[in-house]
């Protein structure tokens, strides 16, 4: 596989729950914990192709995924819908993608 990094699932759902508490959430339940990781493990390969696929970049694919985690985090209500949460999760990577790449022109 491509990602190695997003790979290791305890590894980032703590690094998350670091940024996630630093601006102020509050501490992670073990219910949502582990929601969040069948979240990450149905989803997250999905979404690191999406965003690699634009910008051919394994940092910035990974950084893309961790920010759609972030924002299930901070508005889970985005993806209550089962049926429609391949589309909502795609479209919310290829959201970040565009601005990763955006950044990324700034800094070239």
């Amino acid at each position: 596989m491509n990602y190695v990094e997003i790979k290791h699932i305890d590894a980032f759902l703590e690094a998350l729950h670091r940024v996630l508490l630093g601006e102020g959430v509050g501490l992670m339940t073990e219910a949502r914990h582990h929601r969040l990781e069948q979240l990450y493990d149905q989803y997250a390969l999905l979404l690191w192709k999406t965003a690699y696929g634009v910008l051919q970049d394994k940092q910035l694919s990974e950084q893309a995924v961790q920010l759609v985690f972030q924002e299930i985090w901070t508005n889970p209500h985005l993806i209550l819908i089962e049926k429609r949460r391949s589309i909502v999760l795609v479209n919310m990577c290829l959201e970040k993608v565009n601005h990763l790449q955006t950044d990324y022109q700034k800094q070239a």
